[in-house]
């Protein structure tokens, strides 16, 4: 093996190790912050700053990618508005320019003494929050070591690099953009600026740069290609979550076309705070991702306004949460919102349901995507509750109150598993479509069908029970059991019907085996409704 060879493949794994690196540190502070990163989304309201801080906040642990990923999720959970997500991108992406700041300081050596801090931390025994930092300072190491390992295999083709990237032939505008171009695309497929930023210092130390003007391009490409993550991950979502994606995108395409408009006042202000090339590019980053954030905070309502004209999706939205986080120290207004919460989020439950009954019909990849993601939306729903009930708590001072908060937060964990087993459904949809031959889908679908007609009527009871003016919640507990009842005869029904058709030979014995698990899991579900029901009866005869 020649040099040359030796140090493209070493190039290639400190790129490995420099990515690698960058996920265990994220999921690590992720999971290390036990919680506070779900707690400070779902508290964002439409003021600016705050939601602009906590942005930073989690753009320098998390990088701005996941943040916006988190942010579409939210929105389309209804727990964030478009607003506030536009606020807190904005942070997010000057948070990841900090980030890139510390990773850009001359302390690379020092990977060796955070892989010495991280892996005893992760290795032995203890609390799992300790792991997770752990697992972070490992990140932290891997990162380091990849970023070196990428400068010593830069270092023996900088004058051809150079020559390639910069040389004469690529100082006119058709340069720029195919310097801001290949960038993107880089970006684009490792869906990560920071790779593409530490490539770009790792460029920067060994000489390949004669100015900054040369990799400011590279900088804009590298911002502009890492919002194909949000991008993918709002497929399929509402309206507002979709905004939200190309909110990231739009932000980016602004800060970066000032950055090429004003690419010499721009390359002043970087040269006059001075710094060695690589410290040139992070700075470089850094003032077009202030410049955009001024922009973008400055006239926030122009930019939601702007952001739904250019963007006439169809649609519906999830109608954003009633929990006021003002009204946490006044326990009884607190709780009439989190009624009205909790028939939102069976509301939520039960569009999963009628997708599922969908997909039961029609099994497609794409629909069980959809119900997935409702789940994901019930999940987050379910935590910001509980976080939310919890922090009322704090205030309750009467018992009614004090009985109330403890039936609404174990009414929410029942409608949760349901929202599980909904999940489960559609797994085994796509195992029957995978074992099911001609009739024996057909007979598979109206089975479905017949037990989804008759379970919908016990769902559409638990959203009533939380919406004003519709009845006592004793006799709410009674339709529910009603309807439970005429739910079973129709499961076991179906049950014999499934065993009959397989000892005529109707039926092949996998096809029989799948359909009945997909019967028990409905079962399931119906079993927490009788717990709910059992739930509004002794609320009711406590009220």
């Amino acid at each position: 093996m020649t040099n040359s060879h030796f140090a493209i493949i070493t190039g290639l794994g400190g790129l490995s190790l420099f990515l690698y690196g960058i996920l265990l540190l994220s999921d690590g502070l992720k999971e290390a912050s036990g919680g506070w990163i779900r707690r400070l989304m779902s508290s964002l309201s439409r003021r600016r700053l705050p939601a602009y801080s906590a942005g930073v906040a989690l753009g320098a642990t998390v990088q701005s990618s996941a943040t916006t990923v988190m942010a579409v999720s939210f929105i389309n959970a209804g727990l964030l508005n478009l607003a506030g997500a536009v606020a807190l991108i904005a942070g997010a992406n000057l948070g990841t320019s900090l980030a890139m700041q510390f990773i850009a300081l001359d302390i690379e050596w020092l990977w060796s003494a955070f892989a010495m801090l991280g892996v005893p931390l992760r290795l032995w025994p203890g609390g799992e929050r300790r792991k997770r930092l752990g697992q972070a300072l490992i990140g932290f190491a891997l990162l380091f070591l990849g970023l070196r390992l990428m400068g010593q295999s830069v270092y023996p083709f900088r004058e051809t690099l150079s020559a390639w990237l910069v040389g004469p032939e690529h100082n006119d505008t058709l340069g720029l953009f195919a310097r801001l171009g290949g960038a993107l695309a880089f970006t684009a497929i490792v869906q990560s600026s920071s790779a593409t930023l530490g490539i770009l210092f790792s460029l920067a130390k060994s000489g390949v740069f004669p100015e900054i003007s040369h990799a400011i391009p590279m900088i804009v490409g590298a911002q502009v290609g890492t919002c194909i993550t949000a991008l993918l991950s709002s497929i399929g979502t509402g309206p507002e979550a979709r905004r939200g994606a190309l909110a990231h995108l739009y932000f980016n395409l602004l800060a970066g076309g000032l950055a090429i408009a004003f690419m010499p006042a721009l390359v002043a202000v970087v040269e006059t705070i001075g710094g060695p090339p690589h410290r040139q590019i992070a700075n470089a980053h850094t003032v077009i991702m202030i410049t955009g954030g001024a922009v973008f905070l400055s006239a926030l309502p122009l930019v939601v306004w702007f952001i739904r004209r250019t963007t006439p999706f169809t649609g519906t939205d999830t109608t954003l949460s009633h929990l006021d986080e003002e009204l946490v120290d006044q326990p009884e207004k607190a709780l009439d919102a989190g009624d009205r919460e909790l028939a939102r989020i069976t509301r939520i439950v039960r569009r999963g349901f009628a997708l599922n009954r969908m997909l039961a019909t029609n099994p497609r990849r794409s629909m069980y995507h959809h119900v997935k993601q409702t789940e994901d939306m019930v999940d987050l729903n379910r935590n910001a509750m509980r976080a939310y009930l919890m922090r009322v708590a704090g205030h309750v001072r009467d018992h009614a109150s004090a009985r109330r908060l403890q039936w609404m937060n174990l009414f929410l964990i029942y409608l949760e598993r349901i929202s599980d087993h909904n999940e489960n459904l559609a797994y085994l949809s796509l195992d029957l479509k995978q074992n099911l031959q001609g009739d024996e889908r057909a007979f598979a679908q109206a089975l479905c069908d017949k037990l989804y007609a008759s379970i919908e009527p016990v769902l559409k009871t638990l959203e009533e029970v939380w919406t004003a003016g519709n009845g006592s919640r004793m006799d709410h507990a009674r339709k529910i059991r009603e309807y439970r009842g005429a739910y079973l005869i129709e499961s076991e029904n179906r049950q014999t019907e499934i065993v009959t058709r397989i000892a005529n030979g109707q039926m092949n014995a996998v096809a029989g085996f799948i359909l009945a698990e997909y019967v028990s899991e409905m079962d399931r579900i119906v079993r927490h409704t009788k717990k709910i029901a059992g739930l509004l009866e002794r609320a009711g005869e406590t009220t």
